[in-house]
């Protein structure tokens, strides 16, 4: 693995998978996420990043994240369509299994959104990045 900087918002547009990893499952989670990610083809201009969250407000209940980021949408968009198939359905039932909850959001450099809420604070600041393995 490789250490990051800040570098998700700097691309351009982002989409971002948060987990709540039950504790006792987190070597799981991220073996799976690993496995999974380093077994497919990402675009290089498809920026993949996995973050376990150190530092975080209270409010927020996610312990990871799942990144995404491209200085295109139109690139982003086509790559999270390619996520489908029996290999991703397999380890989508796999990796919720290890989570009690999760939500998505995406944005670009000036417009952010909400997929789905669940928590009320969503975490901005993205320090203990981790590369995922290519």
């Amino acid at each position: 693995m490789f250490i990051s900087s800040f570098g998700l918002a700097q691309n351009g547009y982002w989409y971002d998978v948060l987990y709540k990893v039950k504790s006792e499952n987190t070597e799981k989670f991220t073996s799976l996420v690993n496995d999974y990610f380093s077994s497919i083809k990402i675009q290089d201009d498809i920026e993949a990043e996995f973050s376990a969250f150190i530092f975080k407000s209270s409010s927020e209940k996610a312990t990871h994240l799942i990144g995404f980021s491209c200085a295109s949408s139109k690139k982003l968009a086509e790559f999270k369509k390619s996520l489908s198939g029996p290999g991703w359905e397999l380890f989508s039932r796999e990796l919720l299994k290890n989570t009690e909850s999760n939500y998505t959001t995406a944005g670009n450099n000036t417009h952010y959104s909400d997929i789905k809420m669940v928590c009320q604070s969503t975490y901005f600041c993205r320090h203990g990045l981790i590369r995922l393995k290519m």
